[in-house]
């Protein structure tokens, strides 16, 4: 009876080890899954000193911009967005029906992008997203929320921002104003991984 009892216990004890162990391998399987997938928990690096000159270059916290690429592409260089928006930015290609950043990057800069797969470089695409948020940052740098305002161009443009802003205090709160639940969640999750970055950045020190 005593060695049955030790038996009976032992094999209880051996399956709730073996449902824990399972439990846990399939909660760090999922992390690591989301985490290679959305890049939701390691801090990328791999683009760090395009983004540092870049910034520099345009006069850009190059950690807004590391937060602008982690929203747009999370990392990833072959990210194509739904309406066709390429690489780590999620740049537009030129159009023959509307006018596009890029063709606008072109004239400040006395160049031609010849072929929409010149976008998906790292060099390039962020070169032009950070000189577009740049000039947004500059638009807006008269308002207390100019980063909010810049980055609900940079998913809106300005057209909608305009809109948005009509009427409105240099002091007051655009989130307030802005009608589209998507530029809401796009620009709090920027903000909330810039401050992160920011919190990163300082613990360095």
């Amino acid at each position: 009876m005593h060695g049955r009892g030790n038996s009976k216990s032992f094999t209880q004890r051996f399956i709730k080890l073996l449902f824990y162990t399972t439990v846990i391998a399939s909660v760090v399987a999922g992390i690591w899954w989301l985490d290679s997938e959305y890049n939701i928990i390691s801090d990328n690096t791999d683009f760090d000193d395009i983004i540092y000159k870049k910034a520099l270059k345009y006069g850009v916290d190059p950690l807004l911009v590391k937060a602008v690429i982690w929203r747009e592409s999370k990392f990833k260089i072959n990210r194509r967005g739904s309406a066709g928006e390429i690489g780590l930015m999620q740049i537009m290609p030129k159009s023959a029906t509307k006018a596009s950043v890029v063709e606008d990057w072109e004239r400040a800069h006395k160049v031609i992008i010849r072929s929409e797969g010149s976008l998906f470089y790292p060099e390039t695409n962020i070169d032009i997203g950070t000189w577009y948020l740049s000039k947004a940052i500059g638009h807006w740098s008269g308002y207390r929320q100019k980063y909010e305002l810049a980055l609900c161009e940079y998913n809106k443009g300005k057209r909608r921002v305009n809109e948005w802003v009509k009427g409105m205090h240099k002091d007051g709160n655009i989130m307030e104003r802005v009608d589209s639940d998507v530029a809401k969640k796009y620009v709090k999750s920027i903000i909330v991984q810039y401050h992160y970055y920011k919190m990163k950045e300082n613990e360095k020190y």
